[in-house]
């Protein structure tokens, strides 16, 4: 079947021998210069060049018809570019260009490469056509996302879309199983696909809602299929994640502990949450005021279901005296927070009396206390020395506090 383009005038006809041509299929290219044999054929660069010398043809799967025209044997993509055929023995070089592409033919207006004009004919020595392959599979993009699920809305948006000819129909799958079976909320919207005025090429684009998504869906996959006469295609698959938050939060380990012999101690605490997608955050703090402190000890992270992670962390707390009855406290990016108490333990320290001497004049008291800060309070045996001898023991001690610790006191009176 030969299609055919009349040059204004009636100054020249062109032919070609397919409108669509399929890879592996043969065609010819026909020479439209009147009384030639064996013109000079030239070629895209993917070929022999020049194509032919003379009877020669250069380039294998090319033969010639009726000592003129060129047959393609079995069309491949190499064979994608322009083509001319001239003769020398006439002035003003004539020549026919074909250029094989994907598409579908499409035939285009002269240029005038003098002045740089589009004119509408075709001369007699002077012709051109664009001749393109259809061939699979189509071109296909990756699926694009244009709503993922957050913590705020658990819906995801997806499309898909095509380039062929001719159209290329489309279909969605979740883990390889049609939407209708996978028990999502999928809403589906597959417009006609269209057609470019210019090129003919085929656009096709389908487009999936999925509402009501479950942190249960994550790590589903899916997948945009095109059938393209039967020839079936994937893209990569995208992953259903829905973030969610961690529900709890505990800090385990020794709150309570005796300090050393330079009045020191050192408890190691332990902060852990449940799953998240993505992981916690931790961050840990003193004091009531909530003073950030930093951990040497790196976030362990262990894999959970739903693409949910627990998040722990050690601390190291070096705390003495002053630090007892203090707050800690941990916290996740939520702001969820738990807290645990220290309980600092530690000997006696004998606070007073305060001076080494004491004047005392004949008939006036003095009263001298003594006072020791310990943790926790306890009754211990309390006793006056005069000149390295033990005096008698005086009254049951007072208890008071200091830095949130006992404070035991006593005082003697002296007549």
């Amino acid at each position: 079947m030969y299609y055919e383009i009349d040059g204004k005038h009636g100054m020249g006809i062109l032919y070609v021998t397919a409108k669509d041509v399929e890879i592996n299929n043969e065609i010819t290219i026909i020479c439209p210069l009147p009384d030639v044999t064996f013109p000079k054929w030239t070629g895209p660069t993917t070929l022999a060049t020049p194509l032919t010398d003379g009877q020669t043809i250069n380039e294998q799967g090319i033969e010639w018809v009726d000592d003129k025209n060129l047959k393609i044997l079995s069309v491949e993509t190499k064979h994608t570019g322009q083509y001319s055929c001239s003769s020398g023995n006439k002035e003003g070089l004539a020549e026919l260009n074909v250029l094989i592409d994907l598409g579908r033919l499409h035939l285009l207006h002269w240029y005038n490469q003098a002045k740089g004009k589009r004119l509408l004919f075709f001369h007699l020595y002077n012709h051109q056509v664009y001749l393109f392959l259809v061939s699979g599979p189509p071109l296909m993009r990756a699926l694009t996302i244009s709503k993922f699920p957050s913590l705020t809305s658990n819906q995801m948006k997806l499309s898909c879309d095509t380039t062929s000819r001719p159209e290329t129909q489309l279909k969605w799958l979740i883990d390889d199983k049609n939407i209708t079976e996978s028990g999502l909320n999928i809403e589906e919207d597959n417009p006609e696909c269209t057609e470019d005025s210019a090129t003919h090429i085929f656009t096709c684009m389908s487009n999936i809602t999925i509402n009501d998504i479950k942190k249960k869906d994550n790590g589903k996959s899916i997948y945009c299929e095109s059938n393209y006469r039967d020839d079936l295609t994937k893209t990569s698959p995208a992953k259903i994640s829905l973030p969610y938050r961690a529900t709890n939060i505990v800090i385990s380990g020794n709150t309570s502990d005796v300090v050393n012999s330079v009045g020191k101690v050192t408890l190691t605490l332990t902060c852990a949450t449940d799953a998240a997608n993505p992981a916690e955050k931790l961050n840990w703090y003193i004091g009531s005021e909530k003073t950030e402190i930093n951990s040497t000890y790196p976030v362990a992270e262990v894999d959970e279901m739903y693409d949910g992670k627990n998040v722990s962390q050690d601390i190291d707390i070096v705390a003495d005296r002053t630090m007892n009855k203090q707050e800690v406290s941990c916290c996740a990016d939520t702001n969820l927070c738990t807290m645990v108490t220290l309980d600092i333990q530690y000997p006696p320290i004998l606070l007073a009396p305060q001076l080494s001497h004491y004047r005392l004049t004949q008939l006036t008291n003095i009263s001298m206390p003594c006072i020791a800060d310990q943790y926790p309070g306890r009754h211990n045996i309390w006793a006056w020395f005069k000149n390295g001898k033990a005096k008698k023991k005086p009254a049951e001690p007072i208890m008071e506090t200091t830095f949130n610790a006992d404070k035991f006191s006593e005082k003697l009176n002296r007549h």
